[in-house]
């Protein structure tokens, strides 16, 4: 390689990596699964820097360009090798298992209302042609800001579903929140999600009291957590209308206002950020 390839080359590399270079690091989260609070060396932006392999490039470009609701908004990607370094936004608050170590179990009523949140923030996704599976739905994986927002994160496990596939090539996700297919012998689907987001609410009301779940209730949650994917919700969208079935008329207006109000924001920020550019 000549001196002009080289230096183009070098150039290219740095033009590539700057984005993510900018951030420095200001505290640890997680040192083994390397999590880092960052910070952009001239605006002052708070983050956090994740590392993924990079097969899930794609859903976090994906993630990238259409900032979902619910979802914190990703500010830098950079692919080294088949590694993905990935800058998003800092939500301050904490993790539904921090929570719940901190405040007990939730009122089942409660719990069913988070986890239509949960399932509005996922519904979209599942929506798509093909669907997005997020395939690690867990405790540690939802956060409760402080602004009393429910955000998922962690799209780490995530792949777009594909037609014909007989089972997952890679098998990931968490014992006790996986799904029975996740561990090879079908296809991951948004059935997937509904069987991890049960497993959520049954964690929320405590693993020992759900004989206190109301019977409308426990029906709902019987069928997303089915060890047949074919016998549960078919995506997030009708959990979330199975739970909405089961809450007060006032919450259920409570619940269609707070989501109505979250897709308000996002479309502000959206115009904020296009002005910018």
């Amino acid at each position: 390689m000549n001196d002009s390839k080289m230096s183009g080359s070098i150039k290219e590399e740095m033009m590539r990596t700057l984005p993510v270079m900018c951030y420095a690091e200001i505290a640890e989260i997680n040192a083994e699964h390397e999590v880092f609070l960052v910070r952009h060396i001239t605006s002052g932006r708070i983050g956090v820097r994740k590392r993924y392999p990079a097969a899930v490039l794609p859903v976090y470009e994906y993630l990238k360009k259409t900032k979902p609701v619910g979802i914190p908004r990703i500010y830098e990607l950079c692919r080294e090798n088949e590694t993905l370094t990935v800058i998003e936004e800092f939500i301050p608050g904490k993790s539904l298992r921090e929570y719940l170590k901190d405040h007990g179990p939730m009122k089942p009523v409660r719990a069913a209302f988070c986890t239509a949140v949960l399932a509005s923030i996922l519904e979209p996704l599942h929506r798509l042609k093909p669907p997005l599976i997020h395939r690690d739905i867990k405790p540690e994986n939802v956060i409760l800001a402080d602004s009393g927002c429910l955000y998922l994160v962690d799209f780490g496990a995530s792949i777009f579903a594909r037609e014909g596939r007989k089972r997952d090539t890679n098998l990931l996700g968490t014992p006790g929140y996986a799904a029975p297919e996740q561990y090879g012998y079908a296809p991951s689907s948004p059935g997937t999600d509904v069987y991890g987001l049960g497993m959520v609410f049954y964690e929320m009301v405590g693993r020992s009291r759900e004989k206190d779940v109301p019977v409308r209730l426990r029906i709902v949650m019987k069928k997303a957590t089915s060890a047949l994917p074919e016998n549960r919700f078919r995506n997030a969208g009708e959990l979330k209308t199975a739970l909405l079935s089961c809450l007060s008329p006032h919450l259920v207006l409570t619940f269609l206002a707070g989501e109505h109000y979250r897709r308000f924001i996002n479309r502000i920020h959206k115009r904020k950020e296009k002005k910018k550019k």
